[in-house]
């Protein structure tokens, strides 16, 4: 009876959770640059596709939006000016995570491990540090295979009437 009853439960928060987080995992795409200018907020990391060079994608950290124009700062703090005619899409930049970074982790690991190992006979001070040491790269690698586990496309933010993306989404 208990179990019937905890199972009828966790199907019950199943089916009100799995709809839930399917919808709060879509990107906002809107049709209109009026709900464009409601979505994007400043200092918003953005990449604009004009229409003069479709298959370019160009970084854009928001300054300004208004009915007219989009405003936005570059790398090197260049402003730049885009007006809505000539915007073809914005895309909301995806994250993703370098592999590297959990390699290197798993190597300064398994080095430390080695070191341990190496300099227990000679030195059981030197042996304690290193150990200490591989205990916390290890804890560093952990989470930095945690860290990949965020990783997520890029997204399409606003397509313009009549356009049609011609770069990728990384």
């Amino acid at each position: 009876m208990r179990s019937r009853t905890l199972r009828q439960l966790l199907t019950l928060v199943a089916l009100v959770l799995v709809p839930s987080m399917l919808a709060l995992a879509q990107a906002p795409q809107t049709r209109t640059w009026d709900g464009t200018q409601q979505i994007v907020i400043p200092k918003q990391k953005l990449y604009v596709v004009t229409t003069a060079q479709p298959m370019q994608r160009r970084y854009c950290m928001v300054s300004n939006v208004t009915d007219d124009q989009l405003v936005c700062q570059s790398r090197f703090g260049k402003a730049h000016t885009y007006r809505t005619q000539d915007i073809a899409a914005i895309i909301t930049p995806g994250e993703h995570t370098v592999v590297f970074t959990f390699l290197a982790f798993a190597g300064a690991t398994a080095a430390a491990t080695w070191g341990t190992i190496v300099v227990a006979a000679t030195c059981p001070l030197c042996a304690v540090a290193t150990g200490a040491a591989a205990g916390f790269l290890f804890i560093c690698t952990l989470g930095s295979g945690f860290e990949a586990d965020g990783d997520r496309a890029d997204a399409l933010l606003y397509l313009a009437p009549g356009q049609t993306l011609r770069v990728k989404l990384r």
